[in-house]
């Protein structure tokens, strides 16, 4: 069969190696598994981090990979939830605590979010300025793209999405470097302390809003364009799901 050329830029993926995950509890099992066989690196982009029994094993697993083999680790989760604490005193923070010194763990902070109104907006309130969404679920080539944060309700009973796409190394290198450009402009954890990453040129808040968003634009489109040329290179697919990254780029929010 031939497939009409497309001039739309994308990530051509065959169609054998995409994966619909049905159940919550699949989700969580194939998080733990795809854990377990993660060879050089793992990428997990979310609003936030539970801090229940099923999000603290998950962590433990990782931990433990990370003590088997050399792994590259990346958490990109939002500033505003993922610092929020919970009546027993914990976050999305304070549970990433057993890899926090071999990971990196990068805290989203929209510049929406500054002056006088983060002074006085309280907690939860904070949130609906603006938080960073994505849930990019990465493990060496394998992706998975869900609108289920990484929580014991989205485990257990909360149905959502799950896309697992096999086997994709252009598909997760585009990804793991979207998540290293925001997480690079955004907070780090470094010794239990928040504090602004040192390749974030434009402090989030502090920094001038427009200033940042500029910053920020400019580097993820950078990423999109070097993905365009290395994918326009590339002849011969002929049964494949495309990826059009361009309405990814197109709706980020900046």
């Amino acid at each position: 069969m031939e497939i009409p050329k497309c001039e739309m830029p994308g990530i051509p993926i065959h169609a054998e190696n995409l994966e619909i995950i049905e159940t919550p509890s699949l989700f969580y099992e194939k998080l733990l598994k795809l854990t377990s066989k993660t060879e050089r690196r793992l990428a997990l982009s979310s609003l936030y981090l539970g801090e229940g029994e099923l999000e603290k094993n998950l962590v433990k697993k990782i931990r433990e990979r990370m003590e088997q083999i050399d792994i590259e680790v990346t958490i990109l989760l939002d500033l505003l939830r993922g610092t929020r604490k919970s009546s027993e005193g914990e976050s999305s923070v304070t549970v990433l605590k057993p890899i926090a010194d071999k990971a990196k763990i990068f805290l989203y902070h929209t510049p929406e979010l500054n002056g006088l109104v983060k002074r006085i907006l309280p907690q939860r309130a904070d949130e609906i300025i603006g938080l960073q969404h994505m849930k990019l679920y990465i493990f060496d080539d394998n992706v998975l793209i869900s609108g289920a944060n990484l929580s014991d309700s989205y485990f257990t009973d909360r149905t959502d999405r799950w896309f697992l796409f096999k086997n994709c190394k252009p598909l997760a290198d585009f990804f793991h470097e979207i998540i290293m450009t925001v997480g690079d402009t955004s907070f780090t954890v470094e010794n239990d302390q928040v504090v602004p990453s040192s390749k974030c040129d434009i402090h989030p808040y502090l920094g001038g809003s427009q200033s940042y968003r500029d910053l920020l634009k400019l580097r993820v489109e950078t990423n999109h364009e070097k993905t365009r040329k290395k994918q326009s290179r590339r002849r011969g697919f002929i049964r494949f799901y495309k990826w059009d990254y361009s309405e990814f780029i197109k709706n980020f929010n900046f």
